[in-house]
């Protein structure tokens, strides 16, 4: 969360999140990222893997390069 904050605070346009599913520390950056995110108004994209492919990742992650092109563009 450090880290995020950190990136958000210097000019990052979203943050991404990728995590193991079953990781603990992952679990809680994802609790705790919607405060976060709607603390600093910034995309935020969780994405927890299992080792099996997600059809839904690259549609997710699209949607989440549209968020942050447009809070790129309103920051300006």
């Amino acid at each position: 969360i450090g880290k995020s904050v950190y990136w958000i605070k210097n000019g990052a346009d979203g943050i991404i999140n990728v995590f193991p599913f079953t990781c603990i520390p992952g679990n809680i950056v994802n609790a705790i990222s919607k405060r976060i995110r709607e603390e600093y108004k910034i995309p935020w994209l969780n994405l927890a893997f299992d080792g099996l492919e997600q059809g839904t990742t690259e549609t997710r992650l699209e949607a989440f390069m549209y968020q942050a092109k447009q809070y790129m563009k309103n920051k300006k």
